[in-house]
């Protein structure tokens, strides 16, 4: 395992409805991919298909903007391809995208089962939460039952007028799992520390996320 060697899991999911398109929250990857890098990692940009990973067109910064972190998503490698040893920690962006490819999926299971045994920090923003709702293996479906975290809350997505929209609402399916659930205010820059997992709970808490999981790789 390297200790200088980061994976970041995005979306591959594009479609939201006939007439709508989703993916990964830009601002959620590039400002802790960058962030991350300048704390000297090295970063793998795996997602669920590989290849070019599809980004929320409302999250496009202005042009010239984040260039390399826009530069590494149009080559994305397949997470299964992926080998988590290779890596000292998970960090995972969100995107309404996440909803519908990270849950139910073995491949994100195993990644997060694979840190947390390891005793290796794993993070996730907002929608990217979802991904620790997984059967993780050595834990089950109640991975999360009663550990302190956070998401992209329900009155946030009824502000952005996606309710109706999303497979499920994350903070109640956290919630109806057991997870100590922690929201603040909308909008408002707000992450959860739980051991090695931490979690954000919107685009604004990018950032302090990615902080917090350089804290614990360093640790």
């Amino acid at each position: 395992m390297s200790d200088q060697a980061v994976l970041m899991l995005v979306t591959s999911h594009s479609q939201l409805t006939d007439d709508k398109t989703t993916g990964l929250w830009f601002e959620e990857f590039a400002v802790p991919y960058e962030l991350i890098k300048q704390a000297g990692f090295d970063i793998t940009v795996a997602s669920i298909q590989g290849g070019k990973a599809p980004v929320d067109q409302q999250s496009l910064p202005k042009e010239g903007e984040h260039a390399e972190a826009m530069m590494v998503l149009e080559n994305t490698i397949p997470l299964t391809d992926v080998a988590p040893a290779n890596y000292c920690g998970l960090f995972i962006p969100g995107g309404h995208g996440t909803m519908f490819d990270l849950p139910n999926n073995p491949a994100v299971a195993y990644a997060i089962g694979f840190y947390i045994e390891k005793h290796q920090p794993v993070a996730a923003v907002c929608h990217g939460v979802c991904a620790l709702i997984n059967d993780i293996p050595g834990y089950g479906p109640k991975f999360v039952k009663s550990r302190i975290l956070t998401s992209f809350t329900n009155e946030e997505e009824h502000e952005v007028g996606m309710t109706n929209h999303v497979p499920f609402l994350l903070e109640t399916r956290l919630r109806e799992l057991g997870a100590d659930y922690r929201g603040s205010d909308n909008w408002s820059d707000h992450i959860e520390i739980d051991g090695l997992l931490i979690t954000g709970q919107n685009p604004q808490s990018s950032e302090s996320t990615a902080k917090a999981f350089i804290r614990a790789l360093k640790d």
